[in-house]
């Protein structure tokens, strides 16, 4: 064989090396942006705020008659109840937030985000829902200003309730 040939099949060989290493650390940088993706998806990290752990009255209504029930947690963008109806995704309604006995319900509009059955306790045969709800408006800026006071005073008290999602 000619030095000429020897010299063009090393470099073919070389070529084919670094075309490998290559694909290979594209390959690796695509599946480390898959992995964080696939656990944004699971549910880990896609909160953009703090869930203060927070048990509530609520009222809420689809129409003029309001149902009763109680928070699960509560953040600035929305808030978990506990429902004895499930309500379609999607839906709007009108909820009554008692931050205290004293004052009047924080009363704002909020989208059902999610709805997933209870684990039922011994003491009631009815099924019960979790029920994600975001909220949409308030009745007025005031309204707002008074829940947001809530849970910054929550975030006061007690730094190791705070439910990450």
């Amino acid at each position: 064989m000619s030095p000429l040939i020897e010299i063009l099949s090393g470099i073919v060989v070389l070529l084919i090396i670094v075309n490998f290493i290559a694909d290979e650390i594209r390959y690796r940088r695509r599946l480390k942006y898959l992995v964080k993706l696939e656990s944004y998806w699971d549910g880990k990290n896609r909160r953009r705020v703090i869930r203060h752990n927070s048990k509530l009255l609520v009222n809420y209504t689809q129409d003029r008659f309001f149902n009763e029930s109680q928070s699960m947690d509560i953040s600035t963008h929305g808030l978990g109840i506990l429902m004895k109806e499930k309500i379609e995704k999607g839906s709007i309604i009108l909820i009554e937030i008692w931050v205290n006995k004293y004052s009047a319900p924080i009363r704002a509009r909020a989208r059902v985000m999610w709805t997933r059955m209870a684990e039922q306790n011994g003491d009631s045969d009815r099924p019960e829902y979790h029920t994600g709800l975001k909220f949409i408006k308030f009745s007025d800026p005031s309204q707002e200003k008074r829940l947001f006071d809530y849970i910054r005073s929550i975030e006061n008290d007690s730094s190791d309730d705070y439910v990450r999602l």
